[in-house]
């Protein structure tokens, strides 16, 4: 009978290496995984930015662009409330990863 693979006995990384084992095999260590990750996080908060400033642009456009309606003005006034929350979220999270980076590894 034809023993299971696991993830742990099928990875092209060794998780010693990953995990602080004796040597580190291969080109990966954790300084490398820590900018691997640094950098997705930085990538993702820069495309959220831009995405933000877009979302408040349109809206600024669907306040403009409806006049004097009640309805179109809480919409965008929603808009601006929900991109200003979720890009709080975001800068939230960014914070998180930074502090587990440079506290664990």
């Amino acid at each position: 009978m034809a023993k299971k693979k696991t993830f742990l006995h099928s990875s092209p990384i060794p998780f010693a290496a990953i995990f602080g084992g004796d040597g580190i095999v291969g080109p990966f260590n954790l300084q490398v995984i820590e900018n691997i990750i640094l950098q997705i996080a930085r990538n993702i908060l820069s495309y959220v930015g831009l995405l933000a400033v877009i979302m408040i642009i349109i809206a600024g456009i669907y306040l403009i662009a409806n006049g004097g309606d009640d309805g179109a003005r809480d919409k965008a006034k929603k808009i601006v409330l929900y991109t200003v929350i979720g890009l709080i979220v975001i800068l939230l999270s960014s914070a998180l990863v930074n502090f587990v980076i440079d506290g664990i590894l």
